[in-house]
């Protein structure tokens, strides 16, 4: 599926074909170019491949999946065979902004109101599919691809100081911030809508509100429905994609899922795994006791030199942002893998978010205790003797987190435990202006 990417003309300054001509160049510039459905009049031009609808009065896009479409539909009395775009323009129809919260899934969906000269912008709840935006005097350009934007020649290519900051210190960039000025992307779980004047407007359509529940002190009921929820999320899926595997790695979060879909499912669940020669970064011997255990179809790849070196440019190229996260090698070449088996491949990634999985989420644990320790103690013989250790072992680095975050604010605590580049010290003296965003 490709991507969308619109021009917005602001105070009619722009004329239809001209339009049409810079959205046929971004278009081109997706990294999946697409050849379908493109929508323009005086005021903006839409185009997308595969996913559209209209009416008298609106027009939509769809990028992406929605889990729940088939719910929804039912919901709105659809009629049978719509697509997503379809579905989430008659949701709106119907229920207005309201509707987006009901929407299960990755997506991002543009709704254009041609009566009111209004274009609404929704990405999914926690932001899986991505939507840059550029607003000059005259004209706001959008794409799900940054690429597609820099192609048309009217975004200035120049670094954003504060987003390369963050991305030093975070090893990604978060959303609104991008690499490239004046360039952002649309915040996950927000509506945002811009007029014909240029005024923008960013609603949440859904927000996380904690629900107060007496029975979450018991132990019992929380893993009951926690369960319920995990096999009700995975079955959704499955039905879904029929043609599923999964990605296992032996951890906790991928052998749940695996797990579950043997569970649901009445054919060998087709799994796939990375290996490497050295020792410390291979994980195929847990994977192969979780995928035995549960009966799997299991494929192991073995990663080399060689096989990482041919795949670089092909992964460097399908990203729009700096990402220094090196796993991202191993998830292409463990996606080419499944590739060649199935459709599609689940995945645990979120759960250390979720359940605290990561070691890091201890800091403040051990830091309590640490901090009962006499300071005499901690700073004369403690510290010193942590000091000792190989600077590249496990327990210098675990010992220094506690040590180096243990008097500070709990919120610039957890703001440095997240912070896995450099720390703001060190990017002070990177930089050749000291600057550091605060973020």
């Amino acid at each position: 599926m490709n991507g969308i990417c619109g021009f917005i003309s602001l105070s009619g300054k722009h004329e239809a074909q001209t339009m049409l001509a810079q959205v046929k160049v971004m278009n081109s510039a997706l990294y999946n170019p697409g050849s379908g459905f493109a929508y323009t009049d005086d005021f903006c031009t839409i185009g997308q491949s595969d996913c559209s609808a209209v009416t008298d009065s609106l027009v939509s896009f769809f990028y992406g999946e929605l889990y729940n479409g088939q719910a929804l539909a039912d919901r709105i009395k659809a009629e049978e065979n719509q697509n997503e775009a379809q579905i989430v323009l008659r949701g709106y129809e119907e229920y207005g902004s309201r509707f987006f919260e009901s929407l299960s899934g990755k997506f991002v969906c543009v709704i254009y109101d041609r009566q009111k000269k209004t274009v609404r912008i929704v990405r999914d709840k926690i932001g899986s599919k991505p939507m840059y935006y550029y607003k000059a005097a005259d004209c706001l350009l959008f794409s799900t691809e940054l690429n597609s934007l820099l192609a048309t020649g009217l975004v200035p290519r120049q670094i954003d100081r504060s987003a390369l900051s963050q991305y030093l210190q975070l090893t990604y960039i978060p959303a609104p911030a991008c690499i490239i000025k004046d360039v952002y992307k649309v915040k996950p779980a927000v509506e945002f809508m811009i007029d014909g004047q240029g005024n923008i407007q960013e609603e949440p359509y859904w927000q996380l509100i904690p629900e107060v529940r007496n029975d979450y002190k018991d132990f019992d009921v929380c893993k009951s429905e926690l369960k319920e929820l995990l096999y009700n999320s995975v079955q959704e899926k499955m039905m879904l994609y029929p043609n599923s595997g999964a990605f296992l790695s032996g951890g906790f979060d991928s052998s749940i899922v695996v797990g579950v879909m043997s569970d649901l499912s009445r054919q060998p669940v087709k799994t796939f795994t990375i290996g490497y020669d050295q020792e410390m970064f291979d994980e195929s011997e847990l994977a192969g006791i979780v995928a035995k255990k549960n009966g799997t179809e299991h494929t192991v790849l073995k990663l080399d030199w060689d096989a990482v070196i041919q795949d670089i440019d092909t992964v460097l190229n399908g990203i729009d942002e700096p990402y220094a996260d090196s796993s991202l090698i191993a998830t292409y070449a463990v996606c080419k893998l499944a590739k060649a088996h199935t459709d599609v491949a689940f995945m645990g990634d979120g759960g250390d978010e979720l359940f605290a999985g990561y070691n890091k989420y201890l800091i403040s644990y051990y830091g309590e205790k640490y901090k009962k320790i006499p300071r005499f103690l901690r700073k004369g013989v403690i510290e010193p003797l942590v000091n000792l250790l190989p600077k590249k072992s496990g327990r210098y680095r675990r010992a220094q987190k506690v040590i180096s975050s243990v008097d500070m604010p709990i919120f610039e605590q957890r703001k440095r435990l997240m912070s896995l580049g450099f720390k703001p010290e060190e990017l002070q003296s990177l930089m050749l202006d000291g600057f550091v965003d605060p973020m």
